[in-house]
């Protein structure tokens, strides 16, 4: 496993499939996946750890941490191994974790970057071993629309003949009819510093407004005693169900741009801003991608104001749920 929110739907399929499903991964992401599905068996696998700060771009950080990255490659791939010799597994799905996969057990990626985004720090050398790491798997499932609608030059390479797409992949079911109210919901993500500094933002262009904002950390296991304005109702972590109702029912939604939570607006049919992290291309370049070609509107941190919300509207993608048929091809063939 890997994105937290975005295996739910992948293990609530397998799950009504009859399947015995045990959870993998590390840090927050085990966390969140845990409490949506308590009974289940877990798998602790090594945390990356990677360091950043506001000062050098992300793709930076993560090449100067390459051998990092290798090196818990391997050892994930240790410990599953080490799993495996003493369970009987029938089948893996990862969610972009390059070392969770076996040679003797068939093997899906789940990821909507085959490639990294243009203007990436080293992107030929990193795409390479990307393309390496990949070859590995049995099967790459890309969640979004035939022809990569989404995602871009992200996904859309011929380089891949195992390549299926798989639809939009949300843990939330969609919809069209929803009662929209007057409070904003804003959803923090991503690595450190940069999910505190948009916290912060979020605090100082709102502490004096009449607007309710309701403010989603994305910190399960956080016990900071932050205080907060007065018009902001705050959540270190919520269930699926808890936040589905949210999105289904806020004025919008303020959040980065990360590929699972764009997939979760275009679901909840939620008016939307969008905020790139600096630095992350990735960000950067689903950002101007959704700009460019469904009008998403994108604006930097510094820019974040009241007056910004009339900008907000909804992403229209005709989305079909093709999950469900795979994994049932899947499981058949195990």
């Amino acid at each position: 496993m890997g994105h937290a929110t975005r295996c739910i739907p992948i293990v609530e399929e397998l799950l009504a499939n009859n399947a015995d499903v045990v959870l993998a991964g590390s840090g927050n992401s085990l966390d969140l996946i845990s409490a949506e599905f308590p009974l289940l068996r877990t798998l602790n696998l090594p945390d990356y750890n990677l360091q950043f700060n506001h000062f050098i771009p992300i793709g930076i950080h993560v090449a100067l941490q390459s051998l990092k990255i290798r090196r818990n490659i391997n050892r994930e791939k240790i410990v599953l191994e080490n799993f495996l010799a003493t369970q009987k597994i029938n089948g893996i799905i990862s969610d972009n974790r390059y070392g969770v996969y076996s040679s003797s057990v068939p093997s899906v990626m789940i990821s909507h970057q085959l490639k990294l985004a243009p203007r990436t720090p080293f992107r030929a050398i990193a795409n390479n071993q990307i393309k390496k790491y990949l070859n590995r798997f049995s099967e790459i499932w890309v969640p979004d629309e035939n022809g990569s609608i989404i995602s871009g030059k992200l996904s859309s390479t011929d380089e891949f003949l195992n390549k299926k797409y798989i639809g939009t992949l949300s843990r939330f079911k969609t919809t069209s009819n929803t009662i929209r109210k007057n409070f904003v919901l804003a959803i923090i993500s991503g690595t450190e510093p940069h999910r505190t500094t948009l916290e912060n933002r979020l605090i100082k262009s709102f502490r004096s407004s009449n607007q309710k904002i309701t403010l989603l950390r994305g910190l399960p296991k956080s016990a900071d005693k932050k205080v907060f304005p007065k018009n902001f109702t705050v959540y270190n972590h919520l269930k699926t169900d808890e936040l589905e109702t949210l999105l289904k029912t806020c004025k919008l939604v303020i959040s980065r741009s990360g590929y699972s939570t764009i997939m979760d607006i275009i679901s909840t049919n939620t008016p939307c801003i969008l905020i790139p992290t600096k630095g992350q291309s990735e960000q950067e370049y689903l950002s101007k991608r959704l700009h460019e070609k469904f009008k998403f509107p994108v604006i930097r941190e510094r820019k974040i104001s009241e007056d910004k919300f009339q900008l907000a509207q909804r992403i229209d993608i005709k989305n079909e749920n093709l999950l469900s048929i795979e994994i049932g091809k899947w499981l058949n063939q195990l």
